[in-house]
């Protein structure tokens, strides 16, 4: 009777993800800033004037920046003049979060994806960062509240970007550092990551893009000489028997590692 023989499983060549599109804020998560301390404003009230209803119509393009600096002083009763040049400073403080950029740019080079930015911002304040060199040719698409007069968390934003760009929500991945606009993302069927860190972020979408095999795969590369088999209380077993079944089952030493083990050879 001759002696059955079973396909091994093979590593994933070819990328899969189940998502086609990326969608990120821009302030506070792809562009920082830090509030100037000149005595003007305290950066505490300065955030807060960030959020006010006035400041939601400037970013909307509904009153023009002289209108608004001169709203704001008056309710908070500083000069308008010394309110403008404590903005100016701040505004040249933005520092691009080259890491995630960079990490768009190679996710969507690996998985073909859509990537887009979402803002609320003004149409100044989105002038002077789009003239600052960064990796702008990696958004198919820029929406700001400027542009479309609508501002998160309101859905009507979402709506006209998803109509716009003729995105699939449910296949779609939202990222902002505030969780009220991430909420409208998850009502929308988007999958939604609050920003806390970049690093976390950037678990995060990877956990989301990358499929099992392929982080299986990544994982063998990286550790590539240092397979050993470990008990659950950390102590090494100086065993060959692992070594050998993930080369039977990979048919690679170590799957392309430089490095060879200890053990196999």
């Amino acid at each position: 009777m001759p002696i059955p023989t079973f396909l091994k499983p093979k590593l994933a060549n070819v990328p899969q993800t189940r998502y086609t599109t990326l969608v990120f804020d821009i302030g506070d998560v792809l562009v920082n800033w830090t509030p100037v301390r000149d005595g003007t404003l305290p950066p505490k009230e300065l955030r807060r004037m960030l959020v006010s209803p006035t400041w939601a119509k400037f970013e909307c393009g509904r009153i023009s920046e002289d209108e608004c600096y001169q709203s704001i002083a008056s309710q908070l009763a500083v000069d308008v003049h010394k309110l403008a040049t404590t903005l100016e400073a701040s505004r040249e403080t933005l520092r691009f979060n080259s890491e995630l950029f960079s990490f768009i740019d190679g996710v969507k080079k690996r998985y073909g994806l859509a990537v887009y930015a979402m803002s609320n911002i003004s149409a100044p304040d989105f002038a002077y960062i789009r003239s600052k060199e960064a990796q702008w040719d990696v958004f198919d698409g820029i929406y700001t509240s400027c542009q479309m007069q609508e501002r998160k968390p309101d859905m009507a934003f979402y709506q006209k970007v998803v109509a716009h760009g003729n995105i699939d929500p449910t296949r779609s991945i939202f990222v902002d550092d505030k969780l009220d606009n991430v909420i409208s993302a998850r009502a929308l069927g988007m999958k939604g990551i609050v920003f806390q860190s970049t690093e976390q972020v950037l678990r995060s979408l990877t956990n989301l893009l990358c499929g099992s095999l392929e982080r299986a795969h990544h994982y063998l590369q990286s550790h590539a000489g240092q397979l050993e088999s470990k008990t659950n209380t950390g102590l090494r077993l100086m065993e060959n028997f692992a070594q050998f079944l993930i080369f039977d089952v990979t048919g690679d030493r170590l799957v392309h590692g430089n490095r060879k083990s200890r053990y196999l050879h």
